[in-house]
């Protein structure tokens, strides 16, 4: 996986006792929900940058295109002159 080479930190989370008491009563982990959540959220960011990136180079070649656009229009009244 893309996260496998990252180095790995400790975070500290609090959360309501109750919460925590339940989830451990039904033998959850906590660590491994943050862990798979705070990795989702990651990947969630990085296909946003994404699109935001792919959408952006789509905007400034539409912009380039419709200059072009202009600029040959006026050339043609130019030449029409």
């Amino acid at each position: 996986m893309y996260y496998s080479c990252m180095t790995s930190i400790v975070i500290s989370v609090r959360i309501p006792k109750e919460v925590k008491e339940y989830l451990e009563r039904n033998n959850v982990k906590i660590s491994k929900i943050v862990k798979k959540f705070l990795i989702s959220y990651y990947k969630m960011l990085k296909k946003k940058e994404l699109r935001n990136k792919i959408i952006n180079e789509i905007r400034k070649s539409l912009e380039k295109e419709e200059e072009r656009k202009f600029l040959n229009l006026i050339r043609d009244d130019r030449d029409t002159r």
